[in-house]
């Protein structure tokens, strides 16, 4: 998990991606519905894009 938080929030090491989860899980716990909905929607739009692409653009897109 602190991978991803590395990755995402542009953090370095283990103990700092520790503070931004613990600083973030009272608002996660509060909206944590709606925040799986967006994560739902977006791959789902992003993959409905990729298949109506030609070839090229969705090489170029990296889908």
């Amino acid at each position: 998990m602190g991978a991803i938080f590395e990755k995402y929030f542009d953090l370095v090491g283990e103990d700092q991606a520790e503070k931004v989860a613990y600083g973030m899980q009272e608002a996660v716990e509060k909206h944590k519905a709606k925040l799986l909905n967006i994560i739902k929607t977006s791959s789902y739009h992003l993959m409905d894009s990729c298949a109506h692409s030609s070839p090229l653009k969705k090489a170029q897109r990296d889908c």
